[in-house]
């Protein structure tokens, strides 16, 4: 704080030349322990410019001016507020230190590695009486389908670990028999003993390679769920992270870097050994975290998450491997077509942009020569960010973002006012060429080839609103066919493969149903326990009878907004109306509904408070730090969070409820997108059977869940391409 120097972050000469001042004044001033806030001051009083925070934060560094806790700077906590949790967590830690509690030891974990037939019984034999086991895998990669299980560890006690290997690239290293491997028996009768509770971290992706192998895997406790139970915030799941806070652990993960320095690299790279040590400390780690998570979890302040995590995260984690299981077949020739299409229109965007850069004023000569630009460019080119600021700020524009940073980020773009044709130009080229590199060449690298399926990957703890999510690829954001000019081409490129059908069932407004329940609005309930057309009741009320299909248009903006905290200006820009017109627009709604209205009003207000808010499932939205930067964004989080989460989740237990039956005529859930599920059924069976069973179960699981008497309507689509479904 007495030497601040104006490079951001500093050089390492201003951080040598302030540090004898400041060792100077930690010497005359002796602490027992310092909180060190950011890389600089850890640098600093350390002396070695190589640690980083993300690496060493909340560990006890031993130094000879005391024990030094590094931990985020402040200014970091207001880029992201999500880490204020762990912030605090190593303030108290500090705390805890000060007043004689000891530094956190994860200790020294001792490992047996199995290297015969004969060692794997005995272990199994000692193992199967273990009333507790942690289990981890490592592989070769991350496709259950394609990549290999290179072994399993096991933890029974901390500190203790057993190493089983599982892949034949280990049998000339030992020179065991083939039967030392996964097809030995052994191995089946550990994994199907009733006798121990089995604890692992994401094990839902362990579980998916032994069942690739049809060999039975039980996930009965997940340290990652159980801790998003506890945390929503994204980011702070990870076992390296948690073994970081919880145990006290170096990051062990850099004993691999060596050998896969990218994430990319295949763990079949790494020696053995290695390999062993690494999976050994990785099931210590799980085992100790699980004896904290499990303690905290059922703690009286925490009431009710034990049965969150136990009734609804376990059961939904096992579904969803399943789901992720069966993907979604491509059709080749939709998909070609697809990336045809795209690419001829980029290619015409493109001239069309050039063109305005060239009347805009663009040259490269020019642009070489003002910016130093080692190489002239022959052309233009949309996507370098240099020469889009450059040509930007020759037609007078200087954007920046909240922080007040040059950018020629698309969001900073779209607010730009007035907009010249080459920003409108720009934009419209970055969207075709989104679309091209996500549904084009994404969907098609992520093609399996054993299937030619999609096989995306669904998080439970994807969100801080508990709303489902996915990626590799996101299934949940493919574009609706009413959505822009590409949204059924998009969709159709999945299909059900020959001999089979979708069936796609959807909620019918879903959180706008939910918020008349949440919120009690006796209006609100009325509309939907009537039976009436909420859009045409809301239309009526802003613009009385008669209206247009356009107000209707409106109308449904408003209803599906208001949750979303959409103010008038949103509204404004969508319709290109006054402000002031879209704020008559809201206060209409509001007027409407005025207990609505009051909910939505005290779920923003917690924010201020401090409230913890909680969802009817029992899931958890904690702010942590609130600043005003951040405010307006977090009150929109906290107005929608108990909507969103419970529509997801009458979603996702709606698909878990239905799949044993689907199974009955292999029939599959293949997706689920917020408050629809896809299915993939055979041909010839009595669709219209299927979906009156299956939309019966949709209505009736927020009535027995939720004791509602509200309708929670659920329409059915059918056909072979999932963009051209039509309703059955």
């Amino acid at each position: 704080m007495l030497c601040r120097p104006t490079d951001a972050p500093p050089k390492l000469s201003a951080l040598a030349a302030c540090r004898p001042r400041l060792l100077e004044e930690v010497q005359n001033s002796p602490r027992r322990v310092i909180l060190a806030l950011g890389n600089s001051a850890v640098r600093s009083l350390t002396g070695n410019t190589n640690l980083k925070i993300s690496q060493v934060r909340g560990k006890v560094i031993q130094t000879p001016y005391g024990l030094v806790v590094p931990t985020f700077h402040p200014a970091a906590l207001l880029r992201n507020n999500g880490e204020y949790g762990r912030w605090f967590s190593d303030v108290q830690y500090v705390a805890a230190l000060l007043n004689g509690t000891k530094p956190k030891d994860p200790g020294k974990v001792r490992k047996w590695v199995i290297r015969s037939s004969a060692e794997l019984r005995r272990v199994v034999d000692f193992l199967v009486q273990q009333p507790l086991l942690a289990a981890d895998i490592e592989t070769t990669g991350f496709n259950p389908r394609n990549d290999r299980i290179l072994c399993l560890a096991v933890s029974w006690a901390k500190n203790k670990a057993v190493v089983i290997p599982l892949d034949a690239k280990y049998l000339t290293y030992w020179k065991w028999r083939p039967t030392a491997f996964l097809d030995n028996p052994q191995l089946r009768r550990l994994l199907c003993s009733p006798g121990p509770k089995w604890v692992w971290h994401n094990g839902k992706f362990d579980a998916s390679f032994f069942h690739a192998h049809r060999l039975p895997a039980r996930v009965d406790h997940d340290c990652m769920l159980m801790h998003y139970a506890l945390n929503e915030q994204r980011g702070t799941h990870d076992l390296k992270q948690l073994a970081q806070d919880l145990l006290g652990s170096d990051d062990y993960s850099q004993a691999l870097k060596p050998y896969v320095p990218k994430r990319s690299d295949s763990f079949a790279k790494i020696p053995p050994l290695v390999l062993f040590e690494y999976g050994a400390r990785d099931v210590d780690s799980t085992f100790q975290i699980y004896g904290i998570l499990e303690k905290e979890v059922s703690r009286p302040r925490n009431v009710g998450l034990d049965k969150l995590y136990s009734n609804l995260f376990i059961p939904v984690s096992a579904f969803l491997e399943e789901v992720e299981a069966q993907g979604v077949w491509v059709a080749g020739p939709q998909l070609d077509q697809l990336e045809r299409e795209l690419m001829q229109e980029l290619g015409a965007k493109l001239r069309q942009l050039t063109e305005i850069a060239t009347e805009a004023g663009w040259n490269p000569q020019t642009f070489a020569r003002e910016t130093g630009a080692v190489k002239t460019p022959r052309d233009f080119n949309p996507g370098s960010p240099k020469q889009v600021l450059w040509l930007l700020r020759k037609l007078g524009y200087n954007p920046k973002d909240r922080k007040g940073k040059v950018t020629t980020n698309q969001t900073v773009l779209r607010d730009v006012r007035p907009r010249h044709k080459f920003i409108s130009g720009l934009l419209s080229y970055r969207n075709t060429s989104k679309a091209l590199s996500t549904y084009a060449y994404g969907i098609r690298d992520a093609i399996d080839n054993s299937d030619g399926r999609v096989h995306s990957t669904y998080l439970i703890h994807g969100t801080t609103t508990g709303r489902l999510s996915s990626r590799n690829p996101n299934m949940q954001n493919i574009p609706r066919t009413t959505s822009g000019r590409w949204g059924q081409t998009i969709r159709n490129i999945f299909q059900a493969p020959p001999g089979a059908l979708f069936l796609e069932f959807d909620y019918s407004q879903v959180e706008l149903r939910v918020l008349a329940l949440l919120s009690g609005d006796p209006e609100l309930i009325r509309v939907y326990t009537e039976g009436r057309d909420l859009h045409d009741e809301v239309a009526l009320a802003l613009f009385g009878p008669g209206f247009d299909k356009e107000e209707r248009v409106r109308a449904k903006f408003v209803n599906f907004g208001i949750a979303y905290g959409r103010g008038a200006d949103s509204i404004a820009a969508e319709f290109k109306i006054p402000r002031a017109e879209g704020a008559s627009m809201i206060r209409g709604w509001f007027e409407r509904f005025p207990v609505a209205h009051k909910y939505l009003m005290e779920q923003r207000q917690a924010v201020v408070d401090g409230r913890t808010l909680a969802s009817p499932f029992g899931r958890r939205r904690r702010f942590g730090l609130v600043t005003r930067e951040t405010l307006n964004t977090l009150q929109n989080e906290a107005a929608n969070f108990a909507i969103q989460s419970t529509a997801s989740d009458l979603t996702l237990i709606s698909g878990m409820r239905i799949q044993p039956y689907l199974k009955s005529f292999s029939g599959k859930v293949v997706n689920l997108v917020h408050d629809s599920i896809l299915v993939e059924v055979p041909e010839g069976y009595d669709t219209g059977r299927i979906g009156q069973k299956v939309r019966n179960v949709m209505s009736e699981t927020p009535k027995r869940l939720l004791h509602t008497d509200i309708p929670f309507e659920v329409s059915m689509t059918t056909g072979t391409a999932w963009g051209a479904l039509k309703e059955g």
